[in-house]
């Protein structure tokens, strides 16, 4: 990586900042503060920088109303989207030539303009309707009544109302108000309900209002109901008039509001080109921030930044042409926080992911993808080891490489690993004897395709756990071992060759020995070597570990505790046991899933046969895509917990040249 200084007049900066944009080789340093002098220079002024970032207001408003019309028109046109394009971040495709024309002919203004103004009628229309829809139903109950609704109310002398009452009682009320100046009809009757028209002489007997409640019923204001539209408020005409009036009035507003979805249908046809509009705009604001925070003298811009060794020529290449503009690159200082380009052979570049799972590595600390990129193809192969599963995998990764063109670097990587894993699996597959798990010997006894299958077969994981522990637990030893000689390494990388002997070397003895002399013991090894070789490598641990210890008495004590440390080695061996585990689930429900098919055969005669693909096929795929997530989280958990830990310390930030900003649309 090199630090670049790029000095331009300021009246170039836009096009300059365009031209690095569309190169997308330098990662801009904005905001420094630096002086290009010493202070108090009267030769060159200081140089400023000119932050905090101010961001355009018309690309700011231009986004506000391009978010306004986006979420309108994905009402109407919701762009879907299938799990596997969720799950890739793919994006719809535009060609250059149609972005152009999208930034030259859409009116932002203007579609923000109309559907702000048809979003407000809409809902005028919806509250206007739920209006009428509480009008139709307070009138519904009382279609019969053959009485102008003005009439219901209180007069010089008489008083008319609407009332709901009890029906158990009113018959009993009614007889009780005999002789009396009142007079009632039934306008409606439900279950245990009245609807009544209730007229009486005040002065004689009292409010029609009053009877009403007296028999514990409730008065109807049908004249003076709220939200009940213009006929309602005036309380003209008949219910019927009124309820037909209300239903004219309804299907004008449903006419209206089927020509407003219309018009937002049609608009949202160009809802892509408000996704690129979209993102020309966040291009220009981003540009424009970091040209704000770019420092500068009275006359010149002082572009700082980094780019790829490799790519300096280019950047030079690219800029010549622009006038009164200077490139300088530079060795980054050792106190800089350079940024972190991962550049590995094309083999094991997608193994990158899983290193950026866990961070960066600091600039000139060694990058660990190397190292861990062959434990976690091993490690996948074991935990998800089914040649059928690898081949489903492996179609899988090759068929979204072929079709899904447009995938960021970081999704192709990821896609790609899958791919290489896919082989390990198979592979493991082979040797564990296991083609969807064990069909071949469930469904294929006794023929030519199962004896095909155990003469590859070299391990029963299910019947044989004990080899397959022993086999994870010394993949997990020598992990760690190695993890041990990569901080050795990275020690004399930085000149401390000593410590690298003494702190590391001496685990790097002590170990391979202790597992040999505990190999001696069970009889695989007979020779006395191992155990010279362990005794070395622990005078070693703990003449390294009793180096801080300044009491010549204490220091066999501290030497002693030294070897404490191989208590936390044993641990982290140990939790390879995972490896284990992972495999004898994925086999095991394999087998339990055949099991389940051929008791579907016994339970359900001749036509069980019609179900085993099914049960085979859901089976199947359920194991597959649940340990396909655990076979990935703890190969990268063995990498992360138990390795990286050795020696990788990370902080590092990942670079991020100055791009074009593509959040909505891709171009192609």
């Amino acid at each position: 990586m090199r630090k670049i200084r790029i000095l331009a007049s300021q009246d170039s900066g836009d096009a300059v900042f365009e031209r690095l944009r569309d190169l997308e080789l330098m990662q801009v340093k904005v905001g420094t503060g630096e002086r290009l002098a010493a202070a108090g220079s009267p030769d060159v002024p200081e140089l400023e920088a000119r932050g905090p970032a101010v961001e355009s207001p018309a690309c700011q408003d231009k986004l506000a109303k391009l978010s306004a019309v986006k979420a309108c028109l994905e009402r109407y046109n919701p762009m879907q989207k299938g799990f596997i394009d969720m799950f890739i971040g793919t994006k719809p495709e535009l060609t250059w030539d149609e972005f152009r024309d999208a930034v030259r002919r859409e009116d932002v203004d203007s579609a923000h303009a109309k559907v702000t103004a048809h979003d407000a009628r809409l809902r005028d229309i919806a509250k206007e309707l739920g209006e009428i829809a509480a009008r139709q139903a307070a009138l519904e109950d009382w279609r019969d009544l053959d009485l102008p609704i003005a009439s219901i109310g209180p007069t010089a002398s008489c008083e008319t109302v609407l009332a709901v009452v009890p029906a158990s009682g009113w018959a009993v009320y009614e007889q009780s108000l005999a002789g009396k100046p009142v007079c009632s009809e039934t306008v409606w009757q439900k279950r245990d309900r009245l609807g009544i028209w209730l007229v009486s002489l005040v002065e004689q007997s009292g409010p029609a209002s009053s009877l009403a409640q007296a028999a514990g019923g409730s008065v109807v204001e049908l004249s003076r109901g709220e939200g009940s539209g213009e006929e309602s408020s005036r309380g003209t005409g008949s219910v019927v008039e009124e309820l037909a009036a209300l239903e004219e009035k309804r299907g004008t507003l449903l006419e209206e509001q089927e020509k407003i979805v219309q018009e937002d249908t049609e608009m949202s046809s160009g809802l892509l080109r408000v996704l690129a509009l979209t993102d020309y705009y966040l291009d220009r604001k981003n540009l424009g921030e970091t040209l704000e925070k770019t420092s500068r003298t009275a006359y010149t811009l002082v572009i700082d930044g980094f780019v790829k060794e490799k790519d300096v020529p280019r950047l030079r290449a690219a800029l010549s042409d622009l006038a009164e503009v200077e490139v300088v690159d530079e060795e980054p200082g050792g106190d800089e926080e350079v940024p972190i380009y991962l550049e590995n052979p094309p083999l094991i570049r997608p193994f990158e992911t899983v290193t950026n799972i866990f961070g960066f590595p600091r600039y000139k600390e060694i990058d660990p993808t190397p190292w861990l990129a062959p434990f976690f193809w091993i490690y996948f192969g074991i935990t998800l080891g089914d040649v059928f599963y690898g081949l489903i995998l492996a179609a899988g990764c090759c068929w979204l490489l072929k079709t899904k063109r447009q995938l960021s670097d970081g999704g192709r990587k990821l896609v790609t690993l899958l791919l290489y894993s896919s082989f390990s699996m198979m592979i493991v597959g082979v040797i564990t004897g296991s083609w969807f798990g064990d069909l071949a010997s469930a469904f294929m006894p006794a023929t030519v395709v199962e004896r095909f299958v155990n003469r590859l077969t070299l391990l029963h994981p299910v019947s044989d756990p004990l080899t397959l522990m022993v086999i994870s637990l010394a993949l997990g030893i020598f992990q760690i071992w190695v993890g041990i000689g990569i901080k050795g390494l990275a020690l004399v990388r930085s000149g401390q060759v000593g410590e690298a002997i003494i702190a590391q070397g001496s685990w790097m003895v002590f170990i391979p020995g202790l597992v040999a002399w505990g190999l001696s013991k069970t009889g695989l090894i007979r020779s006395a070597i191992p155990f010279y070789v362990m005794i070395a490598g622990a005078l070693m641990v703990m003449y390294s570990s009793s180096r801080g210890t300044k009491s010549i008495f204490l220091k066999p004590f501290s030497g002693a505790y030294g070897l404490y440390a191989t208590i936390s080695y044993l641990a982290d061996t140990l939790s390879y046991s995972r490896l284990l585990a992972l495999g004898l689930a994925s086999a095991i429900i394999a087998v339990v899933i055949n099991k389940i098919a051929q008791l579907v055969v016994v339970m359900v005669p001749v036509v069980g046969w019609v179900f085993v693909p099914v049960v085979l096929l859901v089976g199947h795929a359920f194991n597959l895509v649940v340990n396909l997530l655990g076979s990935f989280i703890h190969s990268g958990r063995l990498q992360f917990v138990e390795f990286f830990t050795k020696f990788f310390e990370g902080g590092g930030r990942p670079f991020k040249p100055l791009r074009r900003v593509n959040e909505n649309v891709s171009l192609r």
